[in-house]
C-alpha cells in the first residue's frame, strides 16, 4: 500500500500489490480497510496460481481461462438478475 512522506506526498513502497494506486500529486494516501475476509480469498487464489503455475504453463493457462469465463458468465448472469429486478442494486 502506498506510504505517505514526511512532506505528505506519497510515496510507492517496494513490492505492493499493482491493483492498489498511488495518489494524484499533493494528494495524501487513504488507507482502505480490507477484509479479512477479501485477504483470505487473495491469499487462497494465490495460492491456487501458484499451484498451477507449478504444474507448467498449460496448466496455468487452462486456469486463467477458466476464471475468465466464469467471470464473464457470473457478470451476465447478475447483469440479467438486475435488469428483471430479481437482484439489488451493487453495493458501495
Amino acid at each position: 500500500m502506498p506510504t505517505v512522506s514526511q512532506s505528505g506526498r506519497a510515496v510507492p513502497c517496494e513490492g505492493i500489490d499493482p491493483r492498489h494506486r498511488v495518489p494524484a500529486r499533493g494528494r495524501t494516501a487513504m488507507t482502505r480497510h480490507i477484509s479479512l475476509r477479501s485477504e483470505l480469498y487473495r491469499a487462497a487464489r494465490d495460492l491456487g496460481d501458484a499451484q498451477s503455475a507449478a504444474r507448467g504453463p498449460g496448466a496455468y493457462a487452462k486456469r486463467v481461462a477458466r476464471r475468465r469465463v466464469y467471470r464473464t458468465t457470473n457478470h451476465l448472469t447478475m447483469s440479467l438478475l438486475r435488469s428483471a429486478g430479481l437482484q439489488g442494486s451493487r453495493r458501495r
